[in-house]
């Protein structure tokens, strides 16, 4: 993130310095566009591994969100590995 900040920095000392050189406007516009995508990576990328989706199954009494490995509902103690009736 600091490497990201340092570039977008320089990125606009070099458009501020435009004058020295038309070559810095599009220097400085490159860098500044890199240094906010090297600054916002690190972000989005962490911000996903932080939390993993828990699977979740309905119950076939009451339809309560469960989560995968329970052996009853939390909410009416229904069993949730029980085989549904026949339709026949």
């Amino acid at each position: 993130m600091g490497f990201g900040v340092a570039m977008i920095l320089f990125g606009v000392v070099l458009l501020v310095s435009w004058g020295q050189n038309p070559f810095y406007i599009v220097a400085g516009f490159f860098l500044l566009v890199l240094g906010m995508a090297a600054f916002v990576t690190p972000l989005s990328i962490f911000s996903r591994w932080d939390s993993f989706p828990v699977p979740k199954v309905r119950c076939r009494h009451c339809a309560t969100l469960n989560y995968e490995t329970t052996a009853r509902c939390r909410n009416c103690g229904a069993n949730m590995f029980e085989r549904a009736a026949p339709l026949s």
